[in-house]
């Protein structure tokens, strides 16, 4: 396996639609990477995969990610609201059929995000989508499953 690579949380950038929107702008005193602040453990095969970072006008900054624990591909998340540091990991799904994958997340001026992802269940041979709210107060709530025994589901912006 290649090295990983860091990302760095004093390069994020909100996406083109709202060049306005920089975390690079707001409260980041210092580089730090995310896999510093957020992982809970550093095992080489424990690997991070298709990080997916939100930022709004305010400097709140929430990221998603696939982890790799060995057996399965699961969803993690994280929170660093202005004026704080980058919280800890939290895993958003526990669902042991399957990989979970793709995940994806939007974040809004209060600080309130939604992540979406793919869930398998490896023995019905299905996907599913799934998702989980982050509430700046209260942290990310139980996940939920949006829809129910497709094949091929897609998550489309």
């Amino acid at each position: 396996m290649g090295a990983r690579r860091a990302i760095r949380t004093d390069r994020l950038q909100c996406p083109r639609s709202e060049p306005a929107c920089s975390i690079s702008s707001h409260t980041v005193k210092s580089a730090r990477t995310l896999e510093s602040t957020l992982r809970l453990g550093y095992e080489f095969d424990e690997m991070q995969f298709y990080p997916d970072i939100a930022t709004n006008v305010r400097g709140d900054a929430v990221a998603v990610w696939e982890q790799f624990d060995r057996e399965l591909y699961q969803i993690w998340g994280n929170s660093r609201l202005v004026g704080q540091h980058w919280g800890r990991a939290t895993l958003l799904e526990a669902n042991q059929s399957g990989h979970a994958y793709n995940p994806q997340l939007a974040l809004n001026s209060y600080g309130s995000a939604m992540a979406v992802w793919i869930q398998a269940d490896s023995a019905a041979d299905t996907r599913t989508v799934w998702a989980s709210r982050f509430e700046a107060a209260t942290g990310w709530g139980l996940a939920s499953q949006l829809e129910a025994d497709r094949r091929h589901p897609s998550l489309r912006h």
